[in-house]
């Protein structure tokens, strides 16, 4: 009787779930209006410490793009996503022109920077993960 009641309060406050949702609720969610841009169209030519820095909002993921501005062949060109004192990603480009897109995951209030050289066209956004929109009430 006593492991009945267990399980019957246990249903009550933990909800089983199955794995593939939890799994899916770490995705992130990229439709438009969970897509926060943090920032567009920034340059460096020289190596920056703190190109961008802030705070992530929710869990989520960092999203950095950009292109390598180094005309000279053969130097590369990098950025660094930093999530809290780890350094997640490093996004390195082959050649001149080249693009360059890198993610990290980023838990809720954690801080992160982005610091690199010879990279123009930077921009950074933020993708809520699946989990966040259905504790705010949105649809998946």
């Amino acid at each position: 009787m006593l492991k009945k009641l267990t399980s019957l309060l246990l249903s009550k406050f933990y909800p089983r779930t199955e794995p593939d949702t939890v799994g899916r609720m770490a995705l992130p969610y990229t439709n438009d209006d969970q897509v926060i841009w943090l920032r567009t169209g920034l340059s460096v030519e020289t190596w920056e410490n703190s190109i961008i820095t802030g705070t992530a909002p929710y869990d989520g993921y960092l999203v950095l793009s950009a292109t390598n501005t180094n005309l000279q062949a053969g130097t590369l060109g990098s950025l660094t996503i930093r999530v809290g004192d780890n350094i997640l990603t490093t996004l390195l480009y082959p050649f001149p022109g080249a693009d360059g897109q890198a993610s990290a995951p980023i838990p809720k209030g954690v801080s992160y920077s982005i610091s690199g050289s010879c990279s123009e066209s930077i921009s950074l956004r933020f993708c809520k993960t699946v989990g966040e929109t259905i504790k705010a009430g949105k649809d998946m």
